[in-house]
């Protein structure tokens, strides 16, 4: 699948479920989206519909945030960020078909 069609998925994904952050998917990691050393890095903290916040640290300290659209990731993180999001989407559905199977 090409990038522009992965984004375009991962979009209506967002907009079907709404955002969603590393956390609240319990991730093991998050997505990398700069290692400058090992004690300065970027990391990819929240899915939005048009683009992703990242969130910079220092010394494991939060320093900065900035929001990058889809776009203008590199094809290695979009593929990551697809994978990630698509499997949310399984998730989302399975809770939503259980929840109406109990007549909510």
């Amino acid at each position: 699948m090409e990038k522009k069609e992965q984004i375009s998925e991962i979009k209506r994904i967002i907009r079907e479920w709404g955002g969603v952050t590393t956390s609240e998917l319990e991730l093991e990691s998050s997505p990398v989206y700069n290692n400058f050393s090992k004690d300065s890095f970027q990391l990819v903290e929240r899915f939005n519909r048009d683009d992703v916040t990242i969130l910079s640290y220092v010394h494991e300290n939060e320093v900065d945030s900035f929001d990058v659209d889809y776009e203008n990731l590199n094809d290695n993180l979009v593929d990551e960020i697809y994978n990630i999001i698509t499997e949310y989407d399984v998730a989302q559905k399975k809770l939503f078909d259980s929840c109406k199977d109990e007549n909510f």
